[in-house]
């Protein structure tokens, strides 16, 4: 909601808290540097991208990083989200 409503710094924090708590986690523990995000809505891959990226990994990358995005989580409606849809949209 926050991120939909252009509160994207409180989304994030929000985000931060779960990944704290353990609820959350982007990390896939299979491979080494691979941020996954399937079965993330749109806004909360959205948040997760963002926290890694400002808060996990910074400006230097010593390895590529790969980024799992997958068909995404149904709107409900019968059809598929767009996490690259979404970011586009995002700040």
């Amino acid at each position: 909601a926050c991120e939909d409503a252009g509160h994207s710094e409180e989304a994030t924090q929000l985000y931060a808290l779960a990944v704290q708590d353990g609820a959350l986690s982007h990390w896939d523990p299979s491979e080494p540097f691979t941020i996954d995000l399937r079965g993330f809505k749109p806004q909360v891959a959205i948040c997760a991208l963002r926290f890694a990226l400002q808060h996990e990994i910074g400006n230097y990358l010593q390895c590529d990083l790969k980024i799992v995005a997958g068909a995404g989580v149904s709107r409900g409606d019968g059809g598929a989200t767009s996490i690259a849809a979404a970011a586009a949209r995002a700040d």
